[in-house]
């Protein structure tokens, strides 16, 4: 298997555990909340940044900290 194709699926692996994680320690609405905004980055950032605009400064802060886990996460892939 292609190294890139290792690690894609190494980071996809983190991302399952990591959501897996935040339900367990945040709830489920988080990971919804999580998953709302990773996709409105993809497809629609004004979405995106209204989704994040109107965030409560709490739920804000637990967004923040589930995308830099990931992202560590994908860096230490």
């Amino acid at each position: 298997m292609p190294e890139g194709r290792l690690l894609r699926r190494d980071i996809r692996d983190l991302g399952d555990t990591l959501g897996r994680t935040l339900v367990r320690q945040e709830g489920e609405e988080l990971l919804q909340a999580v998953e709302r905004v990773r996709l409105a980055v993809r497809d629609d950032r004004a979405a995106a940044a209204a989704l994040l605009a109107a965030a409560e400064p709490d739920r804000a802060r637990r967004l923040a900290r589930a995308f830099t886990t990931y992202f560590h996460l994908a860096n230490v892939a």
